[in-house]
């Protein structure tokens, strides 16, 4: 599977939580620095979020750093483009 084109996820119908950490506490009480990801595009928001953000149906990702996750959608649109020229190539055009 090709990064980011990966879509799963659990979510309450009508649900959304949107949180914003920047440090969090680890079950071992070590602290954690959010700007190391992963990292998500959110297709409800139209942004970039943190691990802690909406539900995993509403986004794209993971990604490992925050500049892909910004250009998921155009990285998505070319390949989606690139397939649609491979099929349009084994159909004959059709």
């Amino acid at each position: 599977m090709l990064e980011g084109t990966r879509r799963c996820g659990d979510t309450e119908p009508g649900v959304t939580v949107w949180l914003i950490v920047t440090r969090a506490e680890c079950k071992d009480g070590r602290m954690s620095d959010a700007s190391r990801g992963p990292w998500y595009w959110c297709l409800t928001h139209g942004r970039v979020e943190p691990a802690e953000g909406c539900a995993n149906i509403e986004r794209m990702g993971p990604f490992e750093t925050r500049d892909l996750a910004a250009t998921a959608l155009d990285r998505a649109a070319q390949r989606t483009k690139d397939w649609d020229e491979d099929d349009a190539r084994w159909t004959g055009g059709s």
